[in-house]
């Protein structure tokens, strides 16, 4: 299985941060990595089949994605310098919070980021856990375990 994934370089440890397609891998090495006619990241598989994309619905007209040195991998216009993206890995967070990514809602865009697990330590798709801010009533963190519909903690 393959991934497109982002982690430390230059620590002894391999320790991967993010990884796009965690829940639908490529099962040949012949994958690619494409900006598509609206300017979305896309990740094709061998038979040039769609597996992972970053689906913003902005179209861009000059697309460009870059891999910041924060470990953000982002979706912009090239002729955009600030900081405003229209994609971003850091509002799609899996089992690891870096520096600078939030994790809750976002009331205004109407997302939520919340960690989750990998499925075990050389599978990184969706595990059984995730850690996850509760905005009914007070708010208040919680890790809630998928298989048995609990909270844990």
């Amino acid at each position: 299985m393959k991934y497109l994934g982002i982690w430390y370089k230059k620590i002894p440890v391999q320790t991967v941060v993010w990884v796009a397609n965690r829940d639908s891998p490529l099962s040949d090495s012949f994958g690619s990595l494409k900006i598509g006619e609206a300017g979305n990241v896309i990740l094709f598989d061998g038979l040039q089949k769609a597996i992972w994309s970053t689906a913003a619905l902005s179209k861009l007209s000059n697309p460009v994605a870059q891999l910041l040195d924060k470990g953000n991998f982002v979706r912009r216009n090239s002729d955009n310098v600030s900081e405003s993206y229209i994609w971003e890995s850091f509002n799609c967070p899996c089992d690891t919070l870096l520096p600078g990514m939030k994790l809750g809602w976002n009331l205004k865009a109407g997302f939520e980021s919340d960690l989750t697990s990998w499925k075990s330590s050389d599978d990184p798709s969706s595990g059984d856990y995730a850690f996850k801010l509760d905005i009914g009533g007070s708010p208040e963190i919680f890790l809630q375990e998928w298989s048995m519909d609990s909270i844990q903690w």
